[in-house]
């Protein structure tokens, strides 16, 4: 059996992974995974030698070290998509970026299964995840006009909304950070109202320790997080519910009205919405962290938490925008 060579060097390594990958000229039901244009194939070439200085910049010498690969690659993407929104770059270059990982993983995994080794590499979720937010950031990137997404006095554009309905989920986005579709005004045609099934109580909260109204929402691919509301908040939250049995709006008609305080508040900026409410709640909620005594990871993980995220990096891309 002819002894197995790996080179030590990281580029040599991702030109042997995507050697594998070659298919130039064949037929698409030919092609079986591999990359029939030249063009392509060297544009996600060239984009895994940028990833592997990266690689190379944490340490990393090896793309065997999947697990390490795969815990950067995260980071990787998500220092990416700051460059892109500070830059103004387009989402179809973050889909170039994300197409070029699942070749990366694709080649890798075919390499080391044509020498019967159990070495694999995925990418799927820090991919997918890479992706929404690049839909949600660059496909909408004149929210930035102003430089930040984030209103600069939201309490005053809550107050400023005269719908009791939306006011009250305004006041839940930026007081706990819910998304729209956990303040009951998903957009799209699936309903997902807010019910006294969503209330857990009064409980402490984690970070100022005093106590809190505690609501669970289902956000984000069906994932459940826990909010802390100010006590007058959940209170008014509870009787609104019992008076009306749920909180839900049809997205359209609360983005008006956010649109339309913003206005009247002075924050109007071409494209900024519902989600300036969030983001304003992150900038906060990171600054009470820190305040209280947790480190900076701590404070970017706790924040993630409750922006509905298990990434601790991702708050950068509300904290710095």
């Amino acid at each position: 059996m002819a002894k197995f060579r790996w080179s030590k060097s990281l580029h040599s390594q991702i030109e042997s992974v995507f050697a594998t990958l070659k298919g130039f000229g064949e037929k698409r039901a030919a092609a079986t995974g591999n990359i029939r244009s030249f063009g392509t194939w060297n544009a996600y070439r060239s984009e895994a030698h940028r990833f592997t200085k990266f690689l190379a910049s944490k340490g990393i010498t090896d793309l065997r070290e999947v697990d390490k690969v795969q815990q950067v690659a995260k980071m990787y993407l998500a220092k990416r998509l700051g460059v892109a929104r500070q830059k103004g770059h387009s989402y179809q270059t973050q889909q170039t970026r994300a197409c070029m990982f699942s070749a990366l993983a694709r080649g890798f995994n075919s390499f080391f299964e044509q020498r019967a080794m159990p070495l694999r590499l995925d990418f799927t979720e820090s991919r997918r995840e890479y992706l929404a937010l690049s839909r949600e950031y660059l496909l909408h990137r004149q929210e930035y006009v102003d430089g930040t997404r984030a209103y600069p006095d939201p309490e005053r554009l809550v107050a400023a909304i005269r719908d009791e309905k939306h006011a009250l989920q305004a006041a839940l986005q930026f007081q706990s950070g819910m998304r729209t579709e956990g303040v009951g005004a998903p957009a799209g045609k699936v309903r997902n109202p807010l019910t006294l099934g969503n209330l857990r109580g009064y409980g402490t909260d984690p970070v100022t320790k005093k106590t809190v109204g505690i609501v669970a929402t289902k956000e984000k691919g069906g994932k459940w997080t826990s909010h802390f509301l100010p006590q007058a908040t959940y209170v008014r939250l509870e009787a609104y519910l019992k008076a009306h049995g749920s909180l839900e709006s049809k997205y359209q008609d609360y983005r008006k009205a956010i649109i339309t305080a913003a206005k009247i508040t002075g924050q109007h900026a071409p494209g900024k919405a519902t989600h300036g409410l969030k983001t304003a709640f992150a900038k906060h909620r990171y600054a009470q962290c820190v305040k209280h005594g947790l480190s900076h990871e701590q404070a970017m993980q706790q924040t993630a938490w409750e922006l509905s995220h298990n990434r601790w990096d991702i708050t950068l891309l509300y904290t710095r925008g």
